[in-house]
């Protein structure tokens, strides 16, 4: 699930709070370089077993047991210094003679042995909880949170020590790893000692961070997920650090939505858009509601028809009306997202994404500035789909004659126009436009404050709430593509 289909989702999940921004967070993980012993069970050397057979055998003598064996007598007394150290067997250096202990007769009936092992492995401890654990998946490093857009989190604990790798987090941690992967060689018997840290690297995860705000009260509150998963824990820690003043969400409150700059654009829509956009935003709420109760009565359905107490006639009425709901359920959310409506900053991206992902034939996309944190490696390999499926991309950007845009970003999308199927690419250079447009074929348009290509829930920014409005009505998509085939000197299908 992406951040902005989980802020949709989760819009209005804080009651009496607006969601007023989201962003890709970058969690510290302390990956700790940790020696350690483990008591292991390891099986007898083929060699070994035999000596101890002997011994059992009341055969003590070095030098007959290197006669039978027919073995060189270094290699035997290798063997035998590895069972004194393991208290397998002792030496009568007068008589020069070997004897086997109470420990290695219990080992050789089992034919393996319980030795220490040093180990050195990278353990895993949470810059935020404290947590320690072991993963082998791969981490991002500090110098690439930028290229992922993401924005790192101050840790709120300090680099780990070996008092902070306890006996008891680090042999959780093995059971817990034993448990999700199963048998590994390398973790198998007990933890006998932690004996040193050798080094620490900071390593990052991704996290999704949605903030919401109470303007009346002045108070914030958060969402924390790591994939889809909610985190309540985060939500506590960075909550307290930001009552410390250890700020990690940048408080540039707005206590009004956006003014939409793109009156002029604006006319050119029919007037009875704007209106019904507007009166729609006002029954917005019972619309959900609508849609709730609908999901209620059929998850309501189903357990009667999965109910072992309901006659079969009334499981076949219940199956009907789940139909029947599912349906209705359907046709109003098709009702909804058809609707001239106006738009939070957590509808555009995903509209975005729809374009690029859906369009037959043509995307108009104008963004006065081209950054890195709209135009990510997933926009790229979209854009490049789209061109690939013969659609025409149509781009047109700058605000003023400056280098507003991410050189960088320009220069992947100038290299792109190169490629073969480059020639559907078309970058448009307006220098002073303040437009914010997004058009597929002739599906549907928004008019917005949302910079397409270069915000995405940025946190520098601090609270952005972004308006726009949305429509799927021919005559208006009509009029915006005529409008802007003038202003860029390029024809519009």
């Amino acid at each position: 699930m992406t951040i902005e289909e989980l802020a949709q989702k989760n819009a209005n999940a804080v009651a009496g709070y607006d969601l007023v921004k989201y962003f890709e967070a970058a969690c510290p993980v302390y990956k700790v370089e940790l020696q350690f012993t483990m008591q292991k069970k390891k099986p007898l050397s083929v060699l070994q077993e035999f000596i101890l057979k002997f011994l059992k055998e009341n055969v003590t003598s070095t030098e007959n047991i290197c006669a039978f064996l027919g073995v060189n007598q270094d290699v035997i007394f290798n063997a035998i210094a590895e069972l004194r150290a393991n208290d397998l067997l002792t030496i009568d250096i007068y008589k020069a003679n070997l004897k086997l202990t109470d420990k290695g007769r219990k080992v050789l009936e089992k034919a393996s042995v319980i030795v220490p092992e040093e180990l050195t492995f990278s353990i895993m401890m949470d810059g935020m909880t404290g947590d320690v654990f072991i993963d082998t998946k791969r981490y991002f490093k500090g110098n690439e949170l930028r290229d992922n857009t993401m924005v790192p989190l101050k840790s709120a604990l300090e680099r780990p020590t070996i008092e902070d790798m306890t006996y008891e987090k680090l042999n959780n941690a093995i059971k817990q790893y034993r448990i999700s992967n199963g048998k590994n060689s390398f973790f198998d018997g007990d933890l006998l000692s932690i004996n040193r840290v050798e080094k620490v690297y900071t390593e990052y995860k991704k996290m999704y961070i949605l903030v919401y705000y109470n303007y009346e009260k002045s108070t914030m509150e958060l969402r924390a997920f790591e994939k889809s998963t909610r985190r309540q824990e985060y939500e506590t820690i960075i909550l307290r650090m930001e009552n410390d003043n250890l700020h990690q969400i940048n408080l540039d409150k707005k206590t009004t939505i956006d003014e939409l700059e793109e009156r002029p654009l604006l006319n050119s829509l029919p007037k009875e858009i704007i209106e019904e956009a507007e009166e729609y935003e006002n029954k917005k709420g019972d619309y959900q509601k609508q849609i709730d109760v609908l999901k209620t009565q059929i998850i309501d359905y189903n357990e009667q028809i999965e109910s072992e107490v309901v006659s079969e006639k009334e499981k076949i009425t219940a199956t009907q009306q789940v139909r029947i709901l599912k349906k209705q359920l359907e046709d109003l959310q098709s009702e909804q997202e058809s609707a001239n409506r106006i738009l939070n900053t957590y509808d555009h991206r995903p509209l975005l994404i729809q374009a690029l992902k859906e369009a037959n034939n043509q995307v108009i996309i104008v963004s006065p500035w081209i950054k890195r944190s709209g135009v990510n490696n997933e926009v790229i390999l979209l854009i490049e789909k789209a061109l690939q499926r013969k659609v025409q991309v149509i781009i047109g950007y700058g605000i003023s004659e400056e280098q507003d845009s991410d050189p960088k970003i320009v220069k992947r999308l100038e290299n792109i126009q190169k490629k073969e199927f480059g020639k559907y690419l078309t970058m448009v250079s307006l220098n002073n436009t303040h437009e914010k447009v997004l058009i597929c074929d002739n599906d549907f348009l928004v008019i917005t404050s949302f910079n397409w290509l270069s915000f995405r829930g940025d946190p520098k920014f601090g609270f952005r709430q972004e308006t726009g409005y949305y429509t799927e009505i021919k005559e208006g998509i009509k009029a915006m593509k005529e409008n802007l085939s003038e202003r860029m000197a390029i024809k519009l299908c």
